[in-house]
């Protein structure tokens, strides 16, 4: 009888931990992202200062007027790495339009940045935090890769936590709706 309890006990604990888990992978249970949870949804996007890899500033207020894809990844994060070609090729398909991507690194170094263009092919300038984490504090990022999407208004309106196939339909949907 005590056996029958720490069975009972153990698959309980198991499907706690296994519910747990999902909460911080943000998977469901057939395996899809959702959309992660911040209290920054539906708020003016805090403003920010960024530099590019060729010293260019870039305030996020001067880009008010245009659907804002803002991506936190870093180098050395293998899902991060694992989206990026695919970021490229969705980044591209809204050229000419009002739609900007920001992707920060968080790497602590621009050479990581610069070695990591030599491997992977994108077109499209990154930026660093000159506070070094600063921005992905105030915009709740803890997990990376995280991915914003702020319409024309400035605000806030998605927030997806972990690794992406942009080329998904899906996302050319979501932002299609912004830029309308």
């Amino acid at each position: 009888m005590f056996e029958k309890r720490v069975l009972y006990f153990l698959v309980f604990l198991g499907i706690i931990l296994y519910g747990v888990f999902l909460s911080q992978t943000n998977q469901g249970f057939l395996g899809e992202t959702l959309q992660a949870s911040s209290n920054i949804i539906g708020k003016p996007a805090p403003d920010f200062e960024v530099v590019s890899e060729k010293g260019e500033r870039l305030a996020l207020k001067s880009l008010k007027g245009k659907v804002v894809f803002l991506h936190f990844w870093a180098t050395w994060c293998p899902p991060c790495a694992a989206e990026f070609s695919t970021i490229g090729k969705f980044v591209a398909q809204f050229t000419n339009k009002d739609f900007v991507i920001v992707a920060i690194s968080l790497d602590e170094s621009k050479n990581s940045v610069k070695e990591f263009r030599k491997t992977t092919k994108f077109d499209f300038p990154v930026y660093f935090d000159p506070e070094e984490g600063h921005i992905a504090d105030i915009y709740g990022t803890f997990r990376l890769p995280e991915t914003y999407f702020i319409n024309k208004e400035g605000i806030v309106v998605r927030k997806i936590s972990g690794p992406q196939n942009w080329l998904d339909p899906i996302w050319l949907t979501r932002i299609n709706e912004l830029l309308k």
